[in-house]
């Protein structure tokens, strides 16, 4: 749910959203747990539960994970943001030096992982007045 105020000094209603989120499946949740697991450890490395489908760049996702952890690490994995419910969802990680978003997608009959991205939240400039 978001809601956005204006800037006046009693700030009014601008918009309301909402989006409904599906629960992921069971093999998506365990593998976003274990990769933020991993994120909580300096020089993380996979998991050996989780496989990647050859589709997958592994080295490309290995260093990707390295430098979410270098970035932004340690982090506690949070709410599920985005997802169809059952290939892909994606997450949010608190860290505290700033927040990521873990999208997985999975082949549903192997349970092999298609794609793994890690993404920043942009950051918002300070509001100053001048």
């Amino acid at each position: 749910m978001a809601v956005r105020m204006t800037r006046e000094r009693a700030p009014r209603g601008q918009a309301v959203g909402l989006t409904s989120v599906p629960e992921p499946p069971t093999r998506l949740m365990k593998a976003a747990e274990r990769l933020a697991t991993s994120l909580r450890t300096p020089g993380p490395a996979w998991p050996t539960s989780l496989r990647l489908a050859e589709s997958v760049d592994a080295a490309a996702t290995w260093r990707a994970l390295r430098a979410a952890e270098a970035q932004f690490g340690p982090v506690k994995l949070g709410q599920v943001m985005a997802g169809d419910g059952i290939t892909t969802a994606t997450w949010r990680l608190t860290g505290g030096r700033g927040d990521l978003d873990l999208t997985l997608m999975a082949d549903p009959k192997t349970g092999e992982l298609t794609a793994v991205a890690f993404v920043p939240l942009a950051t918002e400039a300070p509001d100053h007045e001048v």
